[in-house]
């Protein structure tokens, strides 16, 4: 589990609402209630898929950095690191306010100096391109309050380092360690606002070769539901790994980004976050692109 920069798995499912096209006709009560899209871009959110339905999400998401933190929070020059993860995650809905989602993808990258030369024991720049970890998870939407526009849910994540591992001649495109993510999601609609609030925690599976002890996470997002089809955002995260008995890495992050309808079952997303302030850890930039289609 590298310590870097925003992390492929934080990617999550951000399902469809049921959405009110601009060519439909709107009564004058309603010209300002039209629905409000909750999906994020790295927040999780409650909405649950209906039992049957099929959602598919492709994308990608590319990270690089040129600086890290150290142990004292200062942002130093170090190698120049390049990643590109190309993922497709699949969501259907089982039963009443429950799913289960899975994600694949493929991940590629570069890092300046990444390795040692095993002759020269000098640096060596590394790249590789390989499976990234595995993810599957379920979402259980336990309270759903339509008077207040509240809802609650639980999500678990069980990611598997099927990803590369990282060697001294090979590049690490893996989190190298089982575990199993709890979150405790908040969704609230106020008018045009969407607001989110996630709690994460993290622990491994069973033992693992980089001694990871665990992780905690949380973050907050807003976004703006301008038009039925556009809404702008802004999410503020945090994350930090535990490894034996050494200091945590940590990371805050900021992203800015939005959602756009391009049809009733196809929606457009787009973030770029970016780090400012951590601990043992990457200080990068990210762009996430997907598209989320209802089936």
């Amino acid at each position: 589990m590298a310590a870097a920069g925003p992390r492929p798995g934080a990617l999550r499912r951000e399902p469809a609402r049921a959405f009110q096209h601009p060519s439909e006709p709107q009564r004058p009560d309603e010209a300002s209630s039209f629905p409000i899209e909750p999906g994020k871009i790295s927040t999780n959110d409650a909405g649950v898929l209906e039992p049957g339905q099929i959602e598919i999400q492709p994308g990608w998401l590319g990270f690089s950095s040129s600086r890290a933190y150290d142990q004292n929070g200062s942002s130093l020059r170090d190698s120049d690191q390049v990643q590109d993860l190309f993922f497709t995650q699949l969501t259907w809905g089982v039963v009443e306010d429950f799913d289960m989602n899975l994600i694949l993808a493929l991940n590629t990258g570069r890092d300046s100096l990444a390795g040692t030369d095993p002759v020269t024991g000098l640096p060596l720049p590394l790249s590789g391109t390989s499976f990234a970890d595995s993810v599957f998870g379920t979402r259980w939407r336990f309270l759903k309050d339509e008077e207040n526009q509240l809802s609650l849910a639980y999500l678990t994540y069980f990611t598997f380092p099927t990803g590369q591992h990282g060697t001294p001649t090979l590049l690490s495109l893996s989190q190298e360690a089982a575990n199993c993510q709890h979150h405790l999601v908040v969704q609230k609609e106020a008018g045009h606002w969407s607001l989110l609030a996630d709690l994460g925690v993290t622990h491994p599976l069973w033992g693992n070769s980089i001694d990871f002890d665990g992780g905690v996470s949380a973050s907050v997002a807003a976004g703006y539901q301008v038009t039925a089809e556009w809404q702008p955002l802004v999410e503020l995260g945090y994350t930090s790994f535990y490894f034996g008995n050494t200091r945590p890495s940590e990371f805050w992050t900021v992203t800015g980004g939005g959602t756009w309808y391009v049809s009733p079952d196809v929606r457009l997303n787009l973030g770029l976050t970016r780090t400012f302030a951590g601990q043992n850890a990457r200080d990068g930039t990210a762009v996430t692109f997907f598209l989320t289609i209802l089936r």
